[in-house]
């Protein structure tokens, strides 16, 4: 689900790049005005909030994707949230470009990887001590940079049997 004025462009691209079983067809639009959101002091936006913009469903998996940035106290910023098994998301890419250069393929992969994690949250899945996993934490969006885009065999075998449990 976009969120404000997040790229429909980018949107698909990172649809087209999730690992299974994450990969769809469909993108949705929010029509909320995320500037309500927006703490006009520090340009950012908590991210409880924004999540409660995500759908709750019991027969599918959300995450929203935003361009603004998110925040969730203690934190200064996150790049995403998604409460554990809670079957919805939501990202921002606002600071994902750190580092990078304009054209950097490697914003993508950053995105991918962060709605790819955030799915797994979303489907059950805890922090991962696996080096290069997915469900690694990162701090920093260059600690992303280590992570392959996809679930590490231990948590692969786990997000297989919560989707199973969880019938999705």
């Amino acid at each position: 689900m976009v969120i404000g004025d997040a790229s429909p462009g980018l949107a698909r691209s990172v649809l087209l790049g999730l690992p299974a079983p994450w990969r769809r067809d469909r993108i949705e639009y929010s029509d909320a005005e995320p500037s309500t959101l927006l703490d006009r002091t520090r340009l950012q936006a908590d991210a409880l909030r924004v999540l409660a913009l995500v759908p709750e469903a019991a027969d599918r998996f959300w995450v929203g994707l935003a361009s603004f940035d998110l925040t969730l106290a203690p934190l200064a910023y996150v790049c995403g949230v998604a409460p554990l098994g809670g079957r919805r998301g939501v990202v921002s890419w606002a600071r994902l470009r750190e580092g990078l250069g304009p054209d950097s393929p490697r914003f993508l992969e950053r995105v991918i990887k962060e709605v790819t994690h955030e799915l797994g949250h979303a489907a059950g899945l805890v922090h991962c001590v696996v080096h290069d996993c997915v469900m690694r934490a990162s701090i920093r969006p260059d600690e992303m940079d280590l992570k392959r885009v996809d679930y590490c065999p231990y948590c692969e075998e786990a997000l297989r049997a919560a989707l199973v449990g969880a019938g999705g």
